[in-house]
C-alpha cells in the first residue's frame, strides 16, 4: 500500500476525545516469548568458517551456564572468557613509582641479561647528558618504565618477572645495539613484538 502520514486533530482544548468519536479499545498483545536456544543454535556447520555471519565475524558462543560463578583472573576482577564478556580485565602488574633507570634494584639479574642493565644505562644517561627542557621531562617518564622494566628482570617466576626467553631476546638485542647493528636490532624488536606480546 501506499505510505500515509499522521496528522493529529485538533480539539478545541478539551483533552477527552473528538465529538463523534469512540472512544479507543485497549488492544491486547500475547505475553513476550523468551528466547532460549539449544547449545546447537549457534554452533557453527560442518564446513562453516564463521565467514558468513554479518561482517565477518564468528557466531556468538554460548557462556556460562546458569548458576556457575563467574570465571574470575588472578581471582580480583571478571574478564572475557569464550567470547562472553563478563567484565573488566584485571591491570597488569605494576613496578615500584619510585624505580628509574639511575636507581632501580638490579641485584638479582642473571648474569646473562645484566647486558641490558648496562646498554639501556649507557644509551639513556647519554641521551638524558645532551637533552635539556621538555625533552628531559619526557626522558624522566622514559627512565620511569625503564627502571620498572629492570625491576621486572631480576631473577624470579611470575607476573612480576620478565621471563626467561624475553629477557634473552632483550640481551641479543642490546649487544647488537652496543655492536651498532641496526639490522639485528630490528630484527630482534621484530620477533619479541611478535611473539611475546
Amino acid at each position: 500500500g501506499s505510505a500515509s502520514m499522521f496528522v493529529p486533530r485538533v480539539t478545541d482544548g478539551n483533552n477527552g476525545p473528538p465529538p463523534g468519536s469512540t472512544p479507543p479499545v485497549a488492544l491486547s498483545s500475547p505475553p513476550p516469548v523468551a528466547f532460549n536456544p539449544g547449545p546447537h543454535a549457534f554452533a557453527p556447520s560442518a564446513g562453516s568458517s564463521g565467514r558468513n555471519s554479518p561482517a565477518g565475524t564468528k557466531p556468538p558462543s554460548i557462556g556460562t551456564p546458569l548458576g556457575t560463578p563467574p570465571i574470575s583472573l588472578r581471582g580480583r576482577e571478571k574478564y572475557c572468557s569464550g567470547g562472553a564478556w563478563v567484565g573488566p580485565a584485571p591491570e597488569w602488574p605494576k613496578p615500584p613509582p619510585d624505580a628509574t633507570v639511575a636507581n632501580a634494584d638490579v641485584s638479582r639479574v642473571r648474569p646473562q641479561h645484566a647486558v641490558v642493565v648496562s646498554a639501556l644505562r649507557g644509551k639513556f644517561d647519554a641521551l638524558y647528558a645532551s637533552s635539556a627542557g621538555s625533552r628531559r621531562k619526557e626522558l624522566d617518564g622514559i627512565s620511569t618504565k625503564i627502571g620498572g622494566l629492570f625491576v621486572f628482570l631480576n631473577e624470579g617466576e611470575g607476573e612480576t618477572h620478565v621471563s626467561v626467553p624475553v629477557a634473552d631476546s632483550l640481551a641479543s638485542l642490546c649487544t647488537a645495539m652496543n655492536a651498532g647493528d641496526v639490522n639485528t636490532v630490528n630484527a630482534h624488536l621484530l620477533y619479541v613484538s611478535t611473539h611475546h606480546w
